[in-house]
């Protein structure tokens, strides 16, 4: 069994909307980069993050509250989420898997006591644990936020 064949057991579509990434999404990948490579930027990034929208993975594109989305995980762990449609379909097996786009920090608010993986088939991925999703949201953690 794959890591990822949980996601395959039914097959689903996606609606494809045509659109190209938005400035949003092009700006959150560019600070993405940035912070990855220099701590000055972490702060901006965490910033424009909790401003976006993301893409989740989800069984079903159902219409409910994000508290009720039906997330799917990498390894029954972690929420992997996405900046932008084309990080998705970075990995050709993801491209059937349905998606849904919610506000980053009603999203974060939500599932933010689970590990969440941003972008977590391209080269600048970011993990958060749930202690780095409550600093971000709301400035406290129960332990430091690594810097490296």
């Amino acid at each position: 069994m794959g890591l990822f064949d949980f996601l395959f057991k039914k097959k689903q579509s996606r609606p494809d909307d045509g659109q190209q990434n938005s400035a949003r999404e092009i700006e959150l990948e560019e600070l993405l980069k940035k912070a990855a490579e220099d701590e000055r930027y972490r702060k901006k990034f965490y910033q424009c993050l909790l401003s976006s929208e993301i893409y989740v993975l989800v069984a079903d594109d159902r219409d409910c509250d994000v508290e009720s989305l039906p997330v799917l995980k990498l390894n029954k762990e972690h929420i992997p989420i996405f900046s932008s449609a084309e990080r998705i379909l970075e990995n050709e097996r993801l491209a059937g898997v349905r998606y849904v786009r919610v506000k980053a920090d009603v999203f974060l608010k939500s599932f933010g006591g689970t590990p969440v993986l941003l972008n977590p088939f391209s080269d600048y991925a970011k993990e958060f644990t749930p202690e780095e999703s409550q600093y971000i949201l709301y400035g406290t953690a129960a332990v430091p936020i690594p810097t490296g």
